[in-house]
């Protein structure tokens, strides 16, 4: 019984992770489990538009990007989040807020002004 029970415990440990970037131009800020999955609560920031080449050390180059932020489950949105895009003119839209089932939302999209 013990020995189940720290199997099951040892699985489920999570760490935050201030910040991993990813090939693509994303960040992530959050909770990962043992094998760096994210899990847990976390944002995710997508580049939408680059001009000109992606440079991590130009982040003027990055105009546009699209944010989730809720719950994560073996990498994919899971639970409630919400997902935004964000202009660099400072502005922002909500798209979705709601449920996510393995990395879909489960309802209508909103549009905020």
């Amino acid at each position: 019984m013990a020995t189940q029970l720290a199997t099951v415990l040892a699985s489920e440990i999570w760490t935050w992770t201030n910040k991993t970037k990813y090939a693509d131009g994303s960040n992530y800020k959050g909770y990962v489990d043992r094998f760096g999955k994210r899990t847990g609560t976390g944002i995710l920031c997508s580049p939408v538009c680059v001009y000109g080449e992606y440079e991590p050390t130009n982040p003027s180059a990055l105009l546009n990007w699209m944010e989730y932020k809720g719950g994560w489950r073996n990498d994919k949105p899971y639970g409630w989040g919400i997902i935004s895009r964000h202009r660099g003119d400072g502005t922002t839209t909500t798209i979705y807020k709601g449920i996510w089932i393995d990395g879909e939302p489960k309802g209508v999209p909103v549009s905020d002004p």
